[in-house]
């Protein structure tokens, strides 16, 4: 008697596990056959500040709108190739609409060479976003060098624009030149910072911040001992050098 209820539980279940597996299928063809046959008809795009640029916005919707599949398809590989965009999350939206939420790349620095009066401007990862004949932005001066606009710019030019984009968050400046061998940055009217072309960004800011928050006592441990200022502080070596003329 207890065998037969017991062959009886497992023909219940079995029953049951084999209804859901039926359910899910179901569930996954309706879906399929859904966002396939399902036309798209708006597309909405939001960055972190609202809505997109009006650039990427009418990029978006000159592809035909299509399917789901089909439409998510061709808004992907127009995001993946544009440079204004940082990332993205794209989500179908009922009943007919494909959101677009991203990250927009913006601009935090400028660039200046002594071959054109344009400034590129780029953003902490080192992107040229465009150019400009004016700027509000801090500019660093590199010399004879020249930006494509849509690319990245190299090693030697992406680690003074890190160390700068760090060092600007606690203490102004008013001068910011790449040369050969060094970066220059300009604090309090007349002392320089240098500071290596490659390394540890993060490491080297957190010295040049500590060493600048002690600015004061620095300045006026030099007049104590007879000096006038401080002419630079060289961030080059394992310990800051501090010069005072």
């Amino acid at each position: 008697m207890r065998r037969g209820r017991h062959n009886g539980n497992l023909h219940f279940r079995f029953k049951q596990v084999h209804l859901r597996i039926i359910l899910l299928i179901g569930i996954l063809i309706a879906s399929i056959f859904l966002f396939v046959n399902l036309k798209i008809r708006n597309i909405i795009c939001e960055n972190q500040f609202g809505s997109c640029s009006k650039y990427i916005t009418d990029v978006v919707n000159t592809k035909d709108k299509k399917n789901f599949y089909t439409s998510k398809r061709n808004v992907q590989k127009i995001l993946d190739k544009n440079y204004l965009v940082e990332k993205y999350f794209i989500k179908y939206v009922p009943p007919d609409t494909l959101s677009i939420k991203l990250v927009e790349r913006v601009a935090d620095l400028s660039l200046k060479g002594s071959s054109s009066d344009l400034f590129f401007l780029v953003d902490d990862s080192g992107y040229v976003l465009g150019t400009s004949k004016e700027t509000p932005l801090p500019v660093i001066e590199v010399g004879d060098k020249s930006f494509i606009i849509g690319n990245k710019v190299d090693d030697r030019v992406l680690f003074p624009i890190q160390l700068l984009t760090s060092i600007r968050n606690f203490s102004p400046f008013a001068k910011a030149v790449l040369e050969e061998n060094q970066f220059i940055v300009e604090v309090d009217g007349k002392t320089k910072l240098l500071f290596p072309l490659e390394g540890n960004s993060d490491l080297i800011s957190a010295k040049a911040y500590y060493v600048l928050s002690k600015y004061p006592v620095i300045l006026d441990n030099g007049k104590k001992s007879g000096f006038d200022r401080i002419e630079a502080i060289d961030f080059r070596f394992k310990n800051p050098v501090i010069r005072y003329i």
